[in-house]
């Protein structure tokens, strides 16, 4: 998450980048704004816990899903800024179309060279996992995010040392508790906070959500 710490794209308040709780949508991807008339091509990070009450999250399911799914592709849409409809070319190396599993709660999509798998729930958020990720899974063991040593330029000062702090004291003094629902789960490593400036260099590990259906599949997929 290049962009750590800003906006996120659907409530405008910052991130604190959270394995399976925020993610971000690179400006490479072309992601486009479906739900919006005219659309936009959309870029920057999110809090899952805001795409998953979203009026339009079924919307950016399914573009998401298109856009990791569909290969070198193009797409004709009308773009803000722009008179007439726009050809948008896209590229992710992403996911095979069909996915290997569908259910109630989510789908689940592997790659050609069967190393990676991606989770993509039914309200939204998705979850890339690694083979040696979803071989975890398959054992029955909880599988973890963890991210090192990066910045966020806090809106205030802290007001408690923040090598003191907690990940749910760290929300809740920031306003952004909501955000995170799991906050008691998220380990938090302060490595610095420059008082002056207010940035704090800061990194987190939690459990991926993995909903319980999609550690199931996986079983049935490694399965001997």
């Amino acid at each position: 998450m290049d962009e750590n710490g800003e906006p996120c794209v659907i409530c405008g308040h910052h991130t604190l980048w959270v394995p399976g709780a925020t993610e971000v949508i690179p400006p490479y991807w072309r992601f486009l704004d479906t739900w919006s008339t005219p659309a936009r091509i959309l870029d920057g990070s999110l809090h899952f816990a805001c795409l998953r009450t979203a009026p339009f999250a079924e919307a950016f399911r399914d573009e998401l899903v298109t856009l990791l799914t569909a290969g070198p592709h193009s797409v004709e849409v009308r773009l803000a800024g722009f008179d007439a409809p726009v050809a948008v070319e896209r590229n992710v190396p992403g996911y095979d179309p069909e996915p290997v599993f569908s259910g109630t709660a989510c789908r689940i999509f592997g790659s050609p060279n069967g190393t990676r798998f991606l989770v993509v729930e039914e309200d939204g958020p998705w979850h890339p996992l690694r083979l040696d990720q979803a071989r975890l899974l398959a054992a029955g063991e909880p599988v973890h995010g963890e991210v090192f040593d990066t910045y966020i330029e806090l809106e205030r000062p802290l007001t408690t040392a923040a090598e003191d702090l907690s990940f749910p004291e760290l929300v809740d003094a920031l306003d952004l508790a909501a955000y995170y629902p799991d906050a008691d789960a998220v380990q938090l490593t302060v490595f610095g906070y420059d008082t002056e400036r207010q940035v704090l260099n800061y990194g987190t590990k939690a459990p991926l959500p993995i909903p319980a259906e999609a550690v199931e599949a996986v079983k049935d997929l490694l399965a001997p």
